[in-house]
């Protein structure tokens, strides 16, 4: 991680967020895949009519597979986007100035405006987005 990775890293936890949602609510993302047949009967009493019945459900065993499929795909993913997190956390903890530490996390973790961060950090917009030019330049 350098960085000039940093700026992407909002969408990184954007999709972490979204990948956990995914995974909590994972049935809502399968296609459920009816399935039906017919057999012939008749009743069980006289005059035994013969009569062709419908019966249906839900394929269960090609929806288990999908769900674990799926599961696996998002998890996997999942652990991607977190190991790509944690490298910024890294480098943005690595940084010497608490304010700078603050500015980063703020901005490019979680995606705050300047004037959020202006008021989150107690200096103004241009203080802080000069400290963060600052360490641009470096």
């Amino acid at each position: 991680m350098t960085k000039q990775d940093l700026p992407g890293i909002k969408g990184v936890v954007d999709e972490i967020e979204s990948l956990q949602k995914d995974l909590s609510d994972i049935d809502s993302l399968l296609q459920t895949r009816y399935v039906a047949d017919t057999v012939k009967g008749s009743s069980m009493r006289f005059p035994y009519m013969e009569h062709v019945l419908v019966v249906g459900g839900v394929d269960e065993v090609r929806l288990s597979k999908q769900r674990k499929k799926l599961s696996r795909r998002l998890k996997i993913t999942l652990m991607r986007m977190q190991l790509i997190r944690d490298d910024a956390y890294k480098l943005i903890d690595e940084q010497e100035d608490a304010d700078i530490r603050t500015i980063l996390r703020l901005k490019y973790i979680n995606g705050l405006t300047w004037p959020e961060i202006a008021a989150e950090v107690h200096m103004s917009d241009r203080t802080a987005r000069r400290h963060l030019k600052d360490w641009w330049a470096k």
